[in-house]
């Protein structure tokens, strides 16, 4: 019986401790922070074997007395909660069975006790642990309005208790409280007295004290539990805008200023903003504001503001302030475009400009990533301006989105923010296609070029190119970083078959396969004979600071390359070469026509000689007689004549070259140049509109980036208020695209080719697919307005096309274009062996409308060909286009005339050339020149008037550049380059000097005779108290 009741009472254990174990609740025993209003609570159903179901108790104390939700369930395995549960109060859960069956006995079953912690009461400002509050007096503390008990039926009345660390005392809160309020009924907020110290953390404490629902406080019985709570004050206020402050930035957002008591406390305060010192209208009025800041909106550059500040609840004094916004600094982005998808990834040029005067200590940071708002983005810190601008080169990942923004910087403060702007870079590289030579075709050079076009040309395209004489590649000389679709080869030898393919190299980044396999054919080496120079000659005086030297052969000249020398010092009957290249004489080499134009070393009123000698690839000629020239001394400030890209001419580079010139001084010169899509955006009677930019530049030389398969149009003037509306001449030009060319490219004869028979090939390649007819066109002057067979050749299924009939001694010009009209290709010259006939002169200077400042001129001219025999000549000139009441001139056994006693005017003249036997030539195209501003002081040298240092000239350059300065007098005289760190690079001049007009040439080399790497330069000159600085740029 004993063992029975044992087992018995061992079952009864055993069945209360598995119950236990069996009931997860919800919320979870223990748990703390338990969200508010609480519904119900549950628990997860276990195997009782009750009689009458189960008692669950919900109570406000562990001894389950004060009761706040009761029920006996037989079925349902939740309790639900009638009334809202007090906020930071421990409740406690106790769930039994009271009539448990165990064997023979009926029982209670074990009694199951939990507990949960409900949350405090939250606060909506400041919130929980806070950092940086607002310090002083008048802090606002609000919380959610909240009951002490469970069966309490209204909020409040509170006690409220502010204490600092002593008082609080590591959460004892024991000490004296640095405040205490009552809040009645219903309130949820106080506003502080006590004035808060800077940088401080503070704890404060909120209860409910009528928990027994009557709304009174009937003493610390009634009071339900604390809620507590910290803060931290932030640093004390500071005048912000300083008064009387400058370069305050446009967006700084928020004014801050000391906390002041007018009487009434500290605050609350009036704000005001204004550009009125009387503030007749304000930008900010801020009426009783209980802190000491307010948000200024974004302002204007470069102006003056006024704000006032005033206690409201004092003696209403305002306290007046100023400061002065920083000038517009702003970063405008240029380029990559917004929004480009084309971007060329190799070398991305960042490009921004600002419209404030330069500032040496404006710096940028240019920001830039892949997130559009620019997270995570790189900077690259501390990029100088350049002038008003910047540049900035960067190789970018290829197809890939990317943002960026320009910011800043003034004294290494940030000052502006450019919007961002986005661009997409480009992707794969394409194989390029041949173009020309191919297909074993000869070629009239040992210097050929090599042609091809590609699928997606663009910005920073490069290419490689290799060849070889076999068609294994075994041995290839490489060419890489080819920014064009073209090359030139050179030391190739006569009569040989090489071969070439190309491909698309972007680095690292991408690499195109090989194009397919071209050939051609060398044209036998011809012998390198002695060239006749032809013009300028006889010491013939020249009206152009851009002389162009032509010369001829009295033989073959197919294959044949030229080298020029000319200078100052070419003299003497051995022809004595002396002084320093580069800057007392020049060497051109590399030359594939007849003919070349002096950019370098060329000033007016100077004498030069100069030679020429032939290269057939492996042998030089000797050089032929030295010939001399003189330069007209302008003074007139004329137009700019454009001389590339023009007459709708096809570039092949996105890296246009721009070229122009002046006749007349243009040493310190500096230019505008204008390009547009169209020619009306160029508006030239005032600023560019639409597609236009403008684009200032210190040389006649100028390399601009544009868009592949675009037509440009372009002008240039002078930069100055004289010639505000003396533009040159519109030109336009297109830009090769993606997919080739539809125009043209003429291989022979071309440079003014000398031709030995009087029927010729004429050949082209078509830089792109397709096998179209062409229009050929040949002319007999430089107008092309006189077709060489009086209509043009139509239909023409390909080259080479073979003309005959050609008349010995005449000049030809031609062109073709793809029928029907595509555009036509550049125009070409040739002449025809003259033998024993009349050859056709070419008027060369002075032409093209070139001003002279004197009542004289001389005119001079050549013959583009040898002739067999002795020659005179006729000149013809008059003051009207149609040649009426013209002067004639025979009999000229030398190609020049001069002209006297000339009035101001246009002239008009031309020439032609008589045999021995009296048949004359025709005559040459009309030349053009005009007289003005003629005086008695033509030749009379005047000293300069002031100090002063030109830019250089030209600029950028490679590898040459002159400097010009004037000293109104002798005195010691240093001029030195320095780099962009302020370190000495060269000494160009140190010494005492007479006064006058100097030009002094720097070779790119340092004082070491090292070459310096591309880069921006400053050049300085000290002449006693006169100091003056520019900047250059050298380009290699």
């Amino acid at each position: 019986m004993n063992n029975k009741i044992t087992v018995l009472l061992l079952l009864i254990l055993f069945y209360g401790i598995s119950l236990k174990a069996q009931t997860p609740i919800t919320p979870s025993d223990g748990a703390t922070n338990v969200a508010l209003p609480l519904a119900s609570i549950t628990w997860t159903a276990f195997d009782t074997g009750d009689l009458t179901g189960i008692n669950v108790y919900l109570a406000a104390d562990a001894g389950i007395t004060d009761i706040v939700a009761f029920a006996t369930l037989t079925s349902s395995l939740s309790l639900a909660i009638p009334v809202t549960l007090a906020n930071n109060t421990t409740y406690y859960i106790f769930i039994q069975d009271p009539d448990v069956q165990v064997g023979p006995l009926v029982t209670a079953g074990p009694p199951n006790f939990y507990s949960f912690t409900t949350e405090k009461v939250q606060t909506t400002s400041p919130t929980d642990l806070e950092s940086g509050v607002v310090g002083g007096t008048g802090l606002n503390i609000t919380w959610i309005a909240f009951n002490g008990r469970h069966d309490d039926v209204t909020n409040g009345s509170y006690d409220f208790e502010l204490f600092d660390a002593a008082g609080y005392n590591g959460g004892a809160w024991d000490g004296v409280a640095l405040e205490t309020q009552t809040p009645g009924a219903g309130a949820g907020s106080i506003t502080l007295t006590t004035n808060l110290s800077y940088l401080t953390t503070y704890y404060w404490r909120v209860r409910d004290t009528d928990n027994d629902g009557n709304s009174v406080d009937d003493g610390a019985g009634d009071n339900g539990p604390w809620q507590e709570y910290s803060f931290t004050t932030g640093a004390a206020p500071t005048l912000y805008p300083p008064n009387n402050g400058t370069d305050i930035p446009v967006d700084f957002g928020t004014a801050t200023f000391i906390p002041f008591d007018d009487g009434g406390g500290f605050g609350p305060y009036d704000i005001q903003l204004s550009t009125d010192i009387n503030f007749g209208t304000t930008l900010v009025n801020v009426t009783n504001s209980a802190t000491t800041s307010t948000t200024f909106p974004t302002l204007d550059f470069n102006t003056t503001y006024y704000w006032r500040v005033k206690d409201s609840d004092g003696s209403g004094t305002w306290y007046l302030y100023t400061f002065k916004t920083i000038a517009d600094y702003e970063a405008y982005l240029a380029s990559p475009v917004n929004l480009d998808s084309n971007v060329e990834p190799i070398n991305v040029p960042f490009t921004w400009y600002f419209d404030a005067d330069y500032d040496f200590s404006i710096k940028f940071y240019l920001v830039y990533g892949t997130a559009s708002n620019l997270a995570g983005a790189d900077t690259v810190k501390n990029i100088f301006s350049l002038g008003n601008s910047g540049l900035y080169h960067m190789r970018m990942d290829p197809a890939t989105q990317y943002y960026w923004r320009v910011i800043s910087l003034k004294n290494n403060q940030m000052v502006a923010f450019s919007p961002i702007s986005s661009f997409t870079t480009r992707g794969a590289a394409a194989v390029p296609e041949i173009a020309y030579p191919d297909n074993g075709t000869t070629v009239y050079l040992t210097s050929p070029i090599l042609w091809w076009y590609s699928l997606n040309f663009h910005i920073f395209h490069d290419y490689e190119v290799e060849w070889d004489d076999n068609s294994g590649f075994t041995t290839p000389d490489t060419i890489k970083n080819i920014h064009s679709v073209f090359t030139y080869l050179t030391g190739l030898s006569g009569g040989q078959t090489y071969y070439w393919r190309v491909r698309s190299f972007n680095n690292s980044i991408d690499t195109s396969g090989w194009s397919s396999i071209a050939s051609f054919t060398t044209f036998d080496v011809v012998s390198a004979s002695i060239p006749n120079p032809a013009y300028p000659t006889g010491g013939v005086e020249v009206y152009s600071l851009f002389p162009r030297l032509y010369w001829v052969l009295n033989a073959p000249s197919q294959g044949l390359t030229y080298e020029v020398r000319y200078g100052l010092n070419l003299s003497g009957d051995n022809v004595d070469v002396s002084g320093v290249l580069n800057t007392d004489y020049w060497i051109i080499s590399d030359i594939s026509q007849l003919f070349v134009t002096l950019y370098d070393g060329i000033v007016g009123g100077e004498t030069y000689y100069w030679q020429v000698r032939s290269n057939n690839g492996v042998t030089f000629s000797d050089w032929s007689d030295y010939e001399e020239f003189s330069i007209y001394d302008f003074t007139a400030d004329l137009k700019p004549i454009l001389s590339w890209p023009i007459g709708g001419n096809l570039v092949y580079s996105t890296d246009v070259n721009f070229a122009w010139h002046v006749e007349g001084s243009s040493l310190g010169l500096t230019y505008r140049l204008r390009y547009a899509e169209s020619p009306g955006d160029l508006n030239l009677a005032g600023s560019v509109i639409g597609t236009g930019v403008e684009e200032i530049s210190s040389s006649n030389l100028k390399t601009i980036m544009l868009s592949a398969g675009t037509t440009y149009y372009w002008a240039v003037r002078v930069n100055n208020a004289e010639n505000s509306l003396n533009w040159s001449d519109v030109e336009s030009f297109e830009v090769i695209g993606a997919g080739g060319s539809n125009v043209p490219l003429l291989n022979w004869p071309v440079g003014g080719a000398t031709v030995w028979s009087t029927s010729q090939d004429l050949s082209w390649t078509l830089v792109g697919g397709g096998s179209p007819t062409f229009e050929v066109q040949v002319f007999t002057n430089v107008g092309l307005s006189n077709h060489f067979t009086g209509s043009p050749f139509t239909a023409v299924a390909g080259s080479p096309f073979t003309i005959s009939g050609l008349a010995a001694g005449t000049t030809y010009y031609w062109r073709v274009r793809v029928e029907p009209s595509e555009p036509w290709s550049n125009v070409e010259v040739f002449t025809v062996f003259a033998g024993v006939s009349p050859a056709v002169p070419l008027a060369a200077s002075p032409s093209k409308g070139v001003e002279l400042t004197s009542s004289k001129a001389t005119l001079s001219w050549f013959t583009p060909t040898y002739s067999d025999q002795n020659v005179k000549f006729e000149v013809e000139y008059a003051n009207s286009v149609e040649m009426s009441n013209s002067v004639v001139v025979t009999d000229l056994s030398s190609p020049s005339f001069e002209v006297n006693e000339l009035s101001e005017g246009t002239y008009f003249w031309r020439t032609r050339s008589k045999t021995n036997n009296g048949k004359y030539s025709e005559y040459s195209d009309i030349a053009e020149f005009k007289v003005t501003g003629i005086t008695d002081l033509e030749n009379e040298e005047v000293l300069p008037q002031k100090y002063e240092l030109s830019q250089n000239y030209p600029n950028p350059f490679n590898p040459t550049t002159a400097i010009k300065y004037n000293l109104p007098e002798s005195n010691y005289v240093t001029l030195k380059i320095y780099n962009m760190l302020g370190q000495e690079i060269r000494t160009l001049v140190s010494g005492q000097a007479n006064a006058g007009s100097y030009n002094v040439v720097w070779n790119g080399k340092d004082n070491f005779g090292h070459s310096v790497s591309s880069g921006a330069y400053i050049y300085q000159i000290v002449a006693g108290n006169f100091i003056q600085t520019r900047k250059m740029i050298l380009l290699k």
